[in-house]
């Protein structure tokens, strides 16, 4: 029989433990065991046949009293006063785009520019207080964080259209007035190329005759309801990011 000695049966699993712990310390630094890192992309790239979204999770500079909030994946910027937000975006043919505004406020009166490369383009907008069916503002103590969101989110249409350049460039929404106060949380911002518009108003109005009739539900009282997290896994294929995944569900 052979009998190990007490010092090297420690030694061993001594030896054993640190395996183990390199390892694991490997999985989670790959997200092998479902920690992801957030995933920063310097460049956006500008697709010039549909819509293309610019979130704030993806900027390259948050400025002044613009400040990234605390909800997850950093997908809102709670705006207080003057500051600006810039991305760096990737132009495959120049052209000029159409701009919106996701974003969720309580008072009118706001002004904002969206510039690109310099100012070499420039259009200027007002932010409006947005409206819909739930509380103003919401706050919630749920989990280790106490978070205070709006919560009616509106697509903001800007008047006017903003020429981006081929290549690599900035384009920057600046809020000028007032200076201080707070204006608005802010999601993203959408660019529409004018030369596939029609194209994708087509695709959208395809779209939505394809799918059925949900009549019957509203009459019976029906209603649903899908939850959908970071931690959701798909039928098929491997797991994306969390801002990939919101970009392809949107």
């Amino acid at each position: 029989m052979n009998f190990n000695h007490p010092k090297e049966k420690h030694s061993s699993l001594f030896k054993l433990n640190l395996a183990v712990l390199a390892i694991v310390v490997m999985l989670l630094g790959s997200g092998g065991m479902g920690v992801e890192k957030p995933s920063k992309e310097p460049v956006v790239r500008v697709d010039p046949a549909a819509m293309t979204r610019l979130y704030g999770r993806t900027a390259t500079r948050v400025g002044a009293a613009a400040s990234l909030d605390q909800l997850p994946e950093n997908m809102v910027i709670r705006w207080v006063g003057r500051g600006s937000i810039s991305w760096q975006v990737d132009v495959r043919h120049s052209g000029d785009y159409e701009v919106g505004l996701c974003y969720a406020a309580l008072t009118d009166g706001a002004k904002l520019e969206v510039v690109s490369r310099g100012g070499q383009s420039k259009i200027t907008g007002t932010v409006r207080k947005t409206t819909g069916p739930y509380k103003d503002r919401q706050i919630s103590e749920e989990g280790p964080l106490h978070t205070d969101f709006l919560s009616n989110f509106e697509r903001v249409p800007l008047t006017g259209v903003l020429h981006l350049p081929a290549g690599i460039s900035d384009i920057t929404i600046r809020v000028t007035e007032p200076e201080s106060g707070e204006v608005m949380d802010f999601r993203a911002m959408e660019l529409v190329p004018v030369a596939a518009k029609q194209a994708i108003a087509e695709l959208e109005e395809r779209a939505k005759r394809s799918q059925a009739s949900t009549d019957w539900m509203v009459k019976a009282k029906y209603g649903v309801m899908f939850h959908w997290t970071d931690g959701s896994q798909p039928r098929h294929g491997p797991k994306k990011p969390y801002a990939e995944a919101v970009r392809i569900l949107m």
